[in-house]
Order: structure tokens, then sequence, then C-alpha cells
């Protein structure tokens, strides 16, 4: 849902193995801190949010092979590390 994390301190998501999970509201991280970590590893998701990715540390989408796109590089600013499986 929209801002479903609204007022939370993330240090890390971790929604692995999730197949159901296919979409993650464009505004669900919006209030939060964090995370600095994100697993989508082995999800249904087809995309990214595109707002509250610049903590994100670390990301970790193996396996994820519905996940088509990406936002921009520059909403991961603080990526230091990506495992990814990407299709395209």
């Amino acid at each position: 849902h929209r801002h479903a994390f609204n007022g939370t301190k993330l240090n890390q998501l971790i929604l692995k193995d999730n197949k159901n999970l296919r979409r993650i509201h464009n505004d669900a991280l919006r209030g939060a801190t964090g995370p600095d970590v994100l697993d989508i590893s082995s999800t249904a998701l087809e995309s990214l949010p595109s707002y509250g990715l610049e903590a994100i540390q670390v990301l970790n989408a193996m396996s994820s092979y519905s996940l088509k796109r990406l936002p921009p590089l520059d909403k991961f600013s603080s990526l230091l590390e990506a495992v990814l499986t990407y299709p395209s």
C-alpha cells in the first residue's frame, strides 16, 4: 500500500522467496528510513518502486526473472553492491 513503511526505520527488507509478490506500490517506502539491504530474490516482482531506494547499499535480486525494469541508476545513490539475474 501507499506509505506502507511510513515512519519505519528499515535496516533490511527481506522479501526473498515470496513467489506471489508481483508489485510494490511506488510510494510504499516513502517516509521510511532505509532500507540499507533489499532482497527481492526469487520473487515475481516486475519492477521496483521509484521512491525510497536512495539508502539501499545492497540489492539482491537473484532468480527474479519477472523483473523487467529497473529505476534509473541515480535512484540508487548509496548502492555499493548489486547481485542480479536480469533477463534483458
